[in-house]
């Protein structure tokens, strides 16, 4: 699928330009977020180890995120060919971590109920129905991030495919025009007659 304009109207460049940011934006509050609720998190996740190795990942992708807004902005032949490629990775490496949260999260569902009854008092039917709750809206919320960076990967890809031809047409066309000022300046200035269109049809 090629993607000419990113949701109908908004241009690739910004859209991609958008995209990273976002990433960037996402990258940074859930690590900022899961290190201010360290201790909450770790009951859910099982482990302190966890949550700091989700905050690591987390940054990583916020730190990815960047280098691909800068890459962009380069818009080099050599790395627009791979941001695509390396969007993809990141992004399954991404879902991936949210997946597994939401597994870990579920085998440690006890130990959070019995935290959310000591932390708030509530009984234990009113913990248990506010945690099926939050591991829904997170069930909503990965498939709804996977559905959105499926397509942000067309795009991503789109955006990629476009500059690239743009520059490879620029490319080539200071060869051409090199290449002409070159026989121009071996012919003395005059224009040269070979390979002109007025050379295969006249002599003068």
């Amino acid at each position: 699928m090629r993607v000419e304009r990113c949701c109908f109207f908004v241009p690739l460049r910004t859209a991609t330009f958008a995209i990273f940011a976002l990433d960037l934006l996402y990258g940074l509050v859930f690590g900022i977020v899961s290190i201010a609720r360290n201790s909450d998190f770790a009951i859910t996740l099982g482990s302190p180890g966890v949550v700091w190795l989700e905050v690591i990942l987390h940054f990583g992708y916020a730190a990815w995120s960047g280098f691909a807004m800068f890459l962009a902005y380069q818009a080099s032949t050599t790395w627009l060919v791979r941001i695509p490629k390396l969007y993809r990775i990141a992004c399954i490496a991404m879902g991936l971590l949210q997946f597994i949260l939401l597994v870990i999260g579920g085998v440690f569902r006890s130990a959070t109920i019995a935290h959310c009854q000591e932390e708030n008092g509530w009984p234990q039917d009113a913990c248990s129905s506010a945690m099926t709750l939050a591991y829904a809206l997170l069930g909503v919320g990965f498939v709804a991030w996977t559905i959105a960076h499926v397509y942000f990967w067309f795009v991503v890809q789109g955006f990629s495919l476009r500059t690239e031809g743009r520059l490879r047409y620029m490319n080539l066309k200071d060869q051409y025009l090199s290449d002409w000022d070159n026989r121009l300046d071996a012919s003395g200035g005059q224009l040269p007659r070979t390979g002109s269109v007025r050379s295969a049809f006249s002599a003068v």
